[in-house]
């Protein structure tokens, strides 16, 4: 079988050679014939020779199966006469309980016959070769975690991952919708064309008998023996992800509506504000009016009652007035988004102070200031307001029995933020109130005391929201007040 027939005297000869026998430890008891000094008498066939080396196991499988035989082909046991290749047999004969090893060989008589032989061995070791690599590539693609398989020209599975059999193929693979999709029509033709698939969107039905929507891949190739060509297919099931993107775009679709519903609402929220203020401003002006003329009109000592209940009549009105401007600008503050920039809070806070140095000068009081250079990212128009807001609160808030002292200190925390300590030698409060003095309306200490609407403090909490940071408020009642923000810093 191994060589072709010559023409004439033949070429390549075939003939027994040798013959040992070997006892049941596996050691050589008698030789016999040309070729059997490969084996020498007191050799231990799988320590002694190179052919049977390390060969334990399959001795011990032919002793426990006295029928089959181990057969070596195409071995050179000269390495001076490379033109002569043996072919190792080994039996175990049962009746006698001993090893039967016989060598025979085919030997070429001429160059050319001998270099078909070599080349003959040489293509029939690739193909055994190739067919180990084949079985392991069938092996490793059973095995694999993913979905995928791969077809021979005749659409004819040659193997599948386990998780795509077991999902899509089940027990007849030939009639599930996933192979007739694979083996048939536009993507079948595709592959055979030479094109290559990527993420190419496609719809199967499993074996439970639901819709999958899966993502496939696909590209011919040449396997190393160039005789056969073979389609790959890789799938990845994606019916949640794109059941989750649906969800998220449903989502996001219901979000922008509400978005723009709000937008609304506050757009008209703001104009009804804005009227609303106006309308209420008109009349307490038209009161502290008229009750200015009443007064210088019944002024004197007869009508002390009178001017007492004229002159709070006009302290109301102004009061009301003043309510409703802050009440206009904490809503301003409120629905204000935040346009962040660069800003060095100190230089601010000193625009400020300006345009309250005659009240700072009425007080004695003055600002010191540390940590100058730190810069933050905030919006101008709102740092301004709560600065002007804590100012006013601290020179209302003073203590009338020494001059009035603020230090503001600018420092990283090192974590993204920046803070800025506004801190006052007031008067104070409890500090179980510090939670209490960001909500509208709340007052610590009376009106009587100080005067004021209560809404100073709820304006800057709405305008560090509005710009993404926080406030917090911390007192020692008779030692003063510090509020502490916490501004983003410029990124590095």
């Amino acid at each position: 079988m191994l060589a072709k027939p010559a023409q004439g005297e033949s070429a390549i000869r075939l003939g027994m050679i040798g013959v040992a026998f070997a006892n049941s430890q596996g050691i050589v008891t008698e030789t016999a014939g040309k070729l059997s000094n490969w084996l020498k008498v007191g050799d231990c066939l799988s320590e002694s020779s190179t052919v049977l080396l390390g060969m334990d196991e399959a001795m011990d499988e032919l002793r426990e199966n006295p029928g089959q035989r181990l057969t070596l082909p195409n071995i050179c046991l000269d390495k001076y006469n490379q033109q002569n290749f043996h072919t190792i047999h080994v039996q175990w004969d049962s009746d006698n309980k001993q090893f039967v090893i016989s060598t025979t060989t085919l030997e070429a008589t001429n160059g050319s016959e001998f270099d078909d032989l070599r080349e003959f061995r040489a293509q029939q070791y690739l193909q055994e070769r190739l067919e180990e690599e084949r079985q392991h590539f069938r092996t490793l693609y059973e095995r694999s975690p993913h979905l995928a398989l791969c077809y021979d020209t005749k659409g004819q599975l040659i193997a599948a991952s386990n998780d795509l059999r077991l999902e899509f193929l089940g027990e007849a693979p030939e009639t599930s919708t996933l192979h007739k999709q694979l083996t048939e029509g536009p993507i079948w033709s595709a592959m055979w064309a030479g094109e290559k698939l990527n993420a190419h969107p496609l719809k199967a039905t499993d074996c439970k008998g639901d819709i999958r929507e899966l993502e496939l891949s696909g590209y011919l190739v040449t396997p190393p023996d160039k005789l056969s060509k073979e389609v790959y297919y890789s799938l990845a099931d994606v019916t949640e992800r794109n059941l989750y993107r649906l969800h998220m775009q449903e989502r996001s679709a219901e979000l922008e509506a509400a978005t723009k519903q709000l937008r609304d609402s506050n757009k008209r929220l703001s104009r009804f504000a804005s009227v609303a203020a106006h309308d209420l401003l008109s009349p307490l002006r038209r009161i502290a009016t008229f009750t200015q003329i009443l007064g210088e009109e019944f002024e004197g000592p007869q009508s002390e009652s009178l001017s007492f209940a004229l002159r709070a009549i006009q302290h109301s009105a102004e009061r009301g007035q003043v309510l409703v401007d802050d009440v206009m600008h904490l809503t301003q503050t409120a629905s204000r988004v935040g346009k962040l920039e660069a800003i060095n809070p100190t230089e601010l806070l000193k625009l400020v102070a300006k345009d309250s140095d005659l009240l700072l000068e009425h007080s004695k009081g003055c600002i010191n200031y540390a940590g100058t250079k730190h810069y933050v990212m905030g919006d101008a128009k709102l740092l301004r307001s709560v600065y002007r807001n804590l100012l006013s609160n601290a020179i209302k808030f003073r203590d009338p029995e020494r001059p009035l002292k603020v230090t503001h200190t600018v420092s990283d925390t090192g974590t993204g933020h920046v803070r800025i300590e506004f801190k006052d030698n007031g008067i104070g409060f409890n500090p179980e109130g510090a939670e209490q003095v960001f909500e509208p309306f709340t007052r610590l200490v009376g009106e009587d005391q100080v005067p004021g609407t209560g809404l100073g403090l709820s304006i800057v909490q709405e305008a560090m929201k509005a710009m993404g940071s926080q406030v917090s408020a911390s007192s020692i009642p008779g030692v003063g007040t510090t509020i502490a923000l916490m501004v983003k810093a410029i990124e590095k």
